[in-house]
C-alpha cells in the first residue's frame, strides 16, 4: 500500500493526535493517532503477551501462537489507539506492549484490525512526519488475523481480549470455589471474559485479570464491552 493511501486511512479512522503531558513518557510517545513505524524485526500480536509459539507449528501441543504476522524494519505498522499494556511475566523484565489499528487487505481503508506491537521495537511518528518519510504501510487478511489464537493458557475456552469486563456496582471477587477473595467498587475494569456458568440462584462469569490470573464474578454486578 502506497503512502498517499496510508494517509487516507489515517484520516478516515479520525484518530488525530492529542496534546499529552511532556512529563509523561508513554503518552508522548504513544498517545492515540500517532504512526508506529517498526525500527527493527518485530511481531505483530493478537494480544499484550510474548508468549506463543514463533513459527505457529501445528505439531505443538496447543498449536496456538497470538503473533499474527512478522514485518521488517521501517513499516508502517498501524496508528497508535492510546492503549498500552505491561506484560510483567514476559523475560527477562517485562515488556509494554502498544495497541495499533492496522489496515485490512483489499478492503475499503475505513475497515481495520486492532492489535499489539511491543513498544520497544518502535517509533511512533505525527501525521507530518509520516508523510514526510512515507514508510511503506502494513496490511493483513481476515485469514492472517483469526490464524493468531487469542488463547494461550491451553485450556479450552480462553479469554476474549476484545472485550473488557466492568463492574456496574460494587461487588466480591471470587476464585475457583466461588468463595470471595476481595472486593472492588463501581466502574473497575476487571479483566476479560472467558466463560459463564448457571446456577439456579444466581450467573457468574469467569474472567482473566492484567497478570493472567483466572477469578469470577456475579454477572448482575457487571457489564461486559467491546474495546
Amino acid at each position: 500500500m502506497s503512502a498517499e493511501e496510508y494517509q487516507k486511512f489515517f484520516n478516515i479512522i479520525n484518530l488525530t493526535q492529542k496534546q499529552p503531558d511532556q512529563k509523561i513518557k508513554t503518552s508522548l510517545e504513544y498517545g492515540k493517532g500517532r504512526v508506529a513505524v517498526s525500527k527493527a524485526r518485530v511481531n505483530i500480536r493478537k494480544t499484550p503477551r510474548a508468549s506463543g509459539s514463533q513459527t505457529k507449528d501445528s505439531l505443538l501441543v496447543f498449536g496456538r501462537s497470538n503473533i499474527i504476522t512478522t514485518i521488517d524494519s521501517g513499516i508502517a505498522a498501524g496508528i497508535t489507539t492510546g492503549r498500552t499494556m505491561f506484560d510483567e511475566k514476559a523475560e527477562p523484565s517485562g515488556v509494554l506492549f502498544i495497541e495499533i489499528t492496522i489496515l485490512k487487505t483489499n478492503a475499503p481503508v475505513k475497515d481495520a484490525f486492532t492489535a499489539w506491537i511491543a513498544a520497544s521495537q518502535i517509533e511512533t511518528l505525527t501525521a507530518e512526519q509520516y508523510k514526510q518519510k512515507k514508510n511503506p504501510a502494513l496490511s493483513i487478511t481476515k485469514e492472517q488475523y483469526d490464524s493468531a489464537s487469542a488463547s494461550l493458557t491451553g485450556m479450552e475456552l480462553g479469554a476474549d481480549y476484545r472485550r473488557e469486563i466492568i463492574t456496574t456496582s460494587p461487588t466480591y471477587i471470587l476464585n475457583d470455589k466461588l468463595q470471595a477473595v476481595g472486593e472492588v467498587a463501581k466502574n473497575i475494569i476487571l479483566g476479560y471474559p472467558i466463560m459463564e456458568l448457571t446456577t439456579p440462584g444466581n450467573t457468574y462469569v469467569k474472567f482473566m485479570t492484567i497478570d493472567d490470573t483466572q477469578r469470577w464474578v456475579s454477572k448482575k454486578h457487571i457489564k461486559t464491552i467491546n474495546k
